[in-house]
């Protein structure tokens, strides 16, 4: 009776032949290696991605802040500026809803905030120029 114990010893800096693989199935070197990798996006092609889009960015943003100079309008310079901002809040909200209408409710706050204290300045600023024209007792 003859039998054969076969003992393999695995190394573990090899990983097999293609004629005789550690793992059965699986081939160490594939006919198409392209398959196996994943394709790498270019720096270049990204960085100039980010480029382009940073110009665009601050060349829409120098338009946009000029508009009051270009129409001699406050007004319409604010509308531009507020037009802007809902923009932006716009895509706050489509990558984040959560941080998006955070950020409305922040600068809601804020706006309210501003617009109290220049009420109070106005009123104050009022005050002492009724004060000055004597204005104070002209009821009587």
């Amino acid at each position: 009776m003859d039998t054969n114990i076969n003992i393999i010893f695995s190394n573990q800096q090899g990983g097999g032949s293609e004629s005789d693989p550690e793992s059965p199935g699986v081939t160490p070197h594939p006919e198409a290696p392209e398959q196996t990798k994943k394709k790498q996006k270019e720096p270049d092609s990204f960085d100039a991605k980010a480029m382009a889009l940073y110009v665009g960015k601050q060349a829409l943003t120098m338009v946009t802040s000029r508009v009051g100079v270009m129409t001699r309008s406050n007004v319409k310079q604010a509308q531009v500026n507020t037009a802007m901002k809902m923009v932006g809040y716009g895509v706050m909200i489509a990558k984040n809803p959560v941080l998006g209408i955070l950020a409305i409710g922040v600068d809601t706050v804020n706006s309210l905030l501003d617009y109290e204290e220049a009420s109070r300045v106005e009123g104050r600023r009022l005050s002492v120029l009724r004060a000055r024209a004597g204005m104070s007792n002209r009821g009587r």
